[in-house]
């Protein structure tokens, strides 16, 4: 990402958090914003995207509140995740929403398990809820988010916290990632290019 589009996405994401707050939504950061705000307290220097998980039982709640933000936009489609982007963010000819974007996945839940309802995400989201909640606050960038409590399993189920990989999917071209494969090194051949805070 430029830093243009940096800047954008965590102004995006800044007032995501605010609208949410005010409406006692619930929500938390998942796949790579997960693993950034752990391993980086932010992006992760790579990443293009933000990922937050919400409860599909808030989804008209979520609906009334992220649709009516002046200078914001909500894509809201039945059958994959949502995207929240600011009106001015860049259109891609074929597509009906913006970049860069906060990409919105849903789970469901019982009294014991969360699990995700949303096509579209990497990895399965299936947590017993004493691994998500109560949820923490955790240093992102210059907010402070909410992560599930028992970050050591959640990143782990889905992450190797030393390695850096590259991205499966570059939003910013709407496009899958193939560049030869995947890259992946150990994230301490980049400790001197990139901010590590583990």
């Amino acid at each position: 990402m430029t830093p243009s589009e940096a800047a954008s996405i965590l102004f995006t994401l800044e007032t995501f958090v605010r609208a949410c707050d005010k409406a006692r939504l619930d929500y938390f950061l998942t796949e790579a914003s997960l693993m950034g705000a752990v391993r980086h307290h932010g992006l992760i220097p790579w990443d293009d995207d933000i990922d937050v998980a919400m409860s599909a039982r808030q989804w008209r709640e979520i609906r009334d509140v992220l649709g009516n933000i002046r200078g914001f936009e909500l894509y809201a489609p039945g059958d994959s995740q949502w995207k929240f982007y600011m009106t001015s963010a860049k259109a891609f000819p074929d597509k009906p929403f913006k970049f860069p974007n906060l990409d919105i996945f849903f789970y469901e839940e019982d009294a014991t398990h969360i699990w995700a309802v949303t096509k579209g995400l990497k990895h399965d989201l299936v947590f017993s809820k004493k691994d998500i909640f109560p949820l923490q606050p955790r240093p992102f960038e210059h907010l402070v988010v909410p992560v599930p409590c028992n970050l050591d399993l959640v990143v782990h189920r889905s992450h190797d916290m030393h390695e850096c990989v590259t991205p499966e999917y570059v939003h910013k071209t709407n496009t899958n990632f193939y560049f030869g494969g995947r890259i992946s090194v150990h994230c301490r051949v980049l400790y001197d290019v990139y901010p590590f805070v583990f």
